[in-house]
């Protein structure tokens, strides 16, 4: 017979029975019998719970890998987004002060240039850290926080 053709039931019945004494009187066949019969249940429950056990812990480490995996890789995409974002934010940055620069020598006279552009400089940096406020730094935000749950998040 094949070993792989055994099943766990008939291996557990061969090792029970190779203790069981097979010089028994037809009184103690009972006792015997019955005490094998609970033996090979007892035996059969017993590894039937380990295996599972060993299942279930090797199935919540493989659950655990690929969160882990999973996370990271949204920690990832979530911090190339966040250089985008940063990258345009001071494309345009350097854009506007170009044009702003342009501005105030063509069009502001000599005499109000350093008001005008003490002005126009204070409102767009305001502006400028109102715009990094909402891009940059929620992006950061969601960076640091990925696995917390926020109250903002939530519908």
């Amino acid at each position: 017979m094949n070993p792989d053709e055994f099943s766990v039931k008939q291996l557990i019945h061969s090792y029970v029975m190779s203790f069981v004494n097979t010089d028994m009187d037809s009184t103690n066949a009972k006792n015997i019998d019955y005490m094998r019969s609970c033996a090979e249940k007892d035996l059969y429950e017993l590894t039937r719970s380990e295996i599972i056990n060993d299942l279930t812990e090797s199935e919540k480490q493989k659950m655990s890998q690929q969160i882990k995996q999973e996370a990271a890789r949204l920690k990832a995409n979530s911090v190339s987004k966040l250089l985008v974002e940063s990258g345009l934010l001071a494309l345009l940055i350097g854009l506007f002060v170009n044009q702003l620069t342009n501005f105030i020598s063509l069009f502001v006279p000599l005499e109000y240039q350093t008001l005008g552009t003490i002005i126009l400089c204070l409102i767009f940096l305001g502006l400028i850290f109102i715009v990094f406020n909402y891009l940059v730094l929620s992006s950061i935000t969601k960076v640091l926080n990925l696995g917390d749950v926020n109250e903002s998040d939530e519908p």
